[in-house]
């Protein structure tokens, strides 16, 4: 077995990461023996993390696999790992460096959103906390077993220049320059920033789900955390576990694997309400991504009741509009940008009252893009073609 005690502490500032796009959002050879480490039995765990050790350098990972390096720490003491190699060891002695780095930078993550969400009770805003606090900051979590760099707040809409006005005196600012108004009409979510510190104030946790973070009766069902000295809430473990398999077939520059690994962790520590999940994808179309992700998460953790809800899953008739909403998501953008996943979310948040663009889909990605006119929308996204042509060409070059 090796210890966490005897392991001595090794700086994680030398550890890197290549940053070399993801090519698809489906794990790699890598990224399955690492997920298998972290929450495959006994067994097949020590196996993985043997076959793991031995085909990767520790120093030159990609950042989908360096976002599990703490699940990987957190499990590696609870199996029986006999006369470790020498190279074991020192991998190990990398991941403490990597745990201890996470840790201490969640516990400052968790203090400022602990104040944020603090501020918006005191002002009766609603504030359901997202992201990685949302498992690290849970009743016996481990704050350093999953980076929160990501975590954000959700808020209802209509509340949402009230909330911005909050966050604002606490030194907050948004990284977009637009009113409420524009900002509900426009997007689902802003960036904010403090200094090097970020977070992203939500009002629909996903875009093609409004029903996840609605205050009152649901948030009554979620999750107490603790954020420093403050208690907040998240949603409840069904309602994460679907955000988390909807998130984990995106495609993204970053390898979005680490969503998988959130999901196993929550349908292993958590009672997960199948039926639920069941109906959150079959009523907002999202049954494909459920699927794909669930089906990943079957062969790993094996459990019966994930077995009969991909089988209940998979008898879901499809749209050819969901199958192509899938396809425009799952896989890297092509030279013509993300026009494709803008569409489908165009397409979705017109279908509310509030969300009105008499010119259309060129008025929406003017306003996303940021351009005075609709006209301007064709020459800037050529210009964007082009330059992901040319880089490209240089990443080929090099």
């Amino acid at each position: 077995m090796i210890s966490h005690a005897t392991v001595p502490t090794t700086p994680a500032a030398n550890m890197h990461w290549q940053p070399i796009p993801a090519t698809s959002w489906q794990p790699t050879t890598t990224h399955q023996l690492l997920l298998r480490v972290i929450c495959g039995t006994d067994e097949a765990a020590i196996a993985a993390w043997q076959t793991w050790v031995q085909q990767i350098d520790i120093e030159q990972l990609d950042e989908g696999s360096y976002w599990l390096l703490p699940r990987v720490y957190q499990r590696c003491p609870t199996l029986e790992i006999s006369d470790p190699s020498p190279r074991e060891t020192a991998t190990w002695q990398r991941l403490k460096g990597v745990y201890r780095h996470v840790w201490s930078r969640n516990q400052m993550i968790l203090r400022y959103l602990g104040e944020a969400v603090q501020e918006l009770k005191e002002a009766d805003i609603a504030a359901v906390v997202v992201g990685g606090a949302a498992l690290v900051a849970a009743p016996g979590a481990d704050i350093g077993s999953r980076r929160a760099d990501d975590s954000g707040i959700w808020v209802p809409a209509e509340t949402l220049g009230a909330a911005l006005v909050i966050l604002k005196s606490l030194g907050w600012r948004p990284t977009l320059s637009k009113s409420p108004d524009q900002l509900r009409a426009q997007q689902t979510a802003v960036g904010l920033r403090r200094q090097r510190d970020t977070l992203t104030l939500y009002w629909r946790v996903l875009p093609e789900c409004p029903v996840l973070g609605v205050a009152g009766e649901e948030a009554a069902t979620g999750t107490t955390l603790t954020l420093g000295h403050e208690f907040a809430i998240a949603l409840s473990p069904t309602d994460q576990c679907f955000a988390c398999c909807i998130q984990a077939t995106r495609w993204q520059p970053r390898s979005p694997v680490y969503w998988l690994a959130d999901a196993a962790h929550l349908i292993q520590q958590h009672p997960i309400d199948w039926a639920r999940l069941i109906y959150l994808g079959r009523t907002h179309q999202l049954t494909l991504p459920l699927l794909k992700s669930l089906t990943h998460l079957s062969s790993l953790l094996g459990t019966a009741e994930l077995a009969q809800t991909c089988q209940t899953l998979r008898g879901i008739p499809l749209t050819a509009a969901e199958r192509a909403e899938f396809a425009a998501k799952a896989q890297p953008y092509p030279l013509w940008g993300q026009l494709s996943p803008l569409w489908f979310e165009y397409r979705r948040l017109t279908s509310h009252h509030w969300f009105q663009y008499p010119a259309g889909f060129a008025q929406f990605l003017a306003h996303r893009w940021g351009l005075n006119h609709s006209w301007q929308v064709p020459l800037h996204a050529s210009k964007q073609g082009v330059q992901r042509l040319l880089r490209a060409v240089n990443s080929r070059r090099n």
